[in-house]
């Protein structure tokens, strides 16, 4: 059965991360003041580049597919927790998606080296059993001040006990990520968080543009390359409502709106910037796609 408890957040308790650490024990790899541990003193880097991975609402876990380690849950302001004991549907991650943390605002601050471009992945699972059905759970994201994903409603994605992920590259410049949640029905909910740094924003830009597949959203974009004062145009494969965003190579949105339901075919005219490279990001019902965008 579903269990629903209250967490206070530990997360002042807990080193930062990036911050020097030692368990006490020579014999491990804790003990190497690497400059880049998390609370429980394990590293957590690759590399020279930094990652993290937590487990909202539940404990310290290793994947037996990925040998990732997700720490507990911390860095959060707000929620409670919520497990299940039923088995969970795509993943070979049981243990990933049994827990979660819920709540109508909410908020992690996780500490990052910055500035730099993070691959971000967010793990979801509607395990609540008396929400499941369409429109039960509605809920926005909000990453560093970027409107992410817009009533997004994981049971009409993917029905009850099934994971779902979201993965999206953005810049932080503060040395903090801040990844906020707003329910306008019901609770919000995080299963997991993945934060992968994947370079500085000029050097990793068109890698990571040319490394992620957002297969799951199919759509056309043309002329392309486009001259500034031109108009663009972006040709769907459906009519339902989509978000758009266009970014420089620093992660700034640059532009951005929201198109209703009804039209598959959409324009952008007059955008008037600057001769470069961009990245136009598509976000509808909850699927992401992302394409470079040349201005000459």
């Amino acid at each position: 059965g579903d269990t629903l408890e209250q967490q206070v957040s530990l997360s002042s308790l807990c080193l930062p991360a990036g911050t020097s650490c030692t368990d006490g024990d020579n014999a491990t790899i804790n003990d190497r003041e690497d400059g880049n541990c998390n609370c429980q003193g394990t590293p957590t880097s690759s590399g020279n580049l930094f990652s993290l991975n937590i487990n909202c609402g539940g404990s310290q876990f290793v994947s037996s597919s990925s040998g990732k380690t997700f720490v507990a849950d911390q860095f959060f302001f707000g929620g409670t927790t919520l497990t299940t004991t039923s088995p969970i549907q795509n993943t070979n991650d049981q243990t990933l998606f049994e827990s979660a943390r819920i709540g109508k605002n909410m908020r992690y601050k996780i500490p990052v080296p910055a500035p730099s471009l993070y691959h971000i992945t967010l793990h979801f699972a509607e395990i609540q059993k008396y929400l499941f059905g369409t429109g039960n759970r509605v809920f926005d994201l909000v990453i560093e001040g970027n409107l992410i994903a817009e009533d997004l409603d994981i049971y009409k994605i993917t029905g009850g006990l099934e994971a779902y992920s979201l993965s999206f590259t953005i810049l932080v410049n503060d040395g903090e990520l801040n990844i906020n949640t707003a329910a306008s029905i019901n609770n919000s909910l995080i299963s997991a968080i993945e934060i992968l740094e994947i370079g500085t924003a000029k050097n990793a830009f068109s890698n990571s543009i040319a490394q992620e597949d957002f297969s799951n959203l199919q759509f056309d974009m043309y002329p392309n390359p486009l001259q500034s004062s031109a108009t663009l145009n972006i040709s769907l494969g459906s009519d339902a409502a989509v978000q758009v965003y266009i970014r420089n190579v620093q992660g700034a949105a640059v532009f951005q709106r929201k198109w209703e339901a009804g039209a598959s075919i959409h324009q952008i005219g007059g955008l008037g910037l600057n001769p470069g490279v961009y990245l136009l990001q598509l976000v509808q019902d909850g699927k992401w796609q992302q394409k470079k965008l040349l201005i000459q």
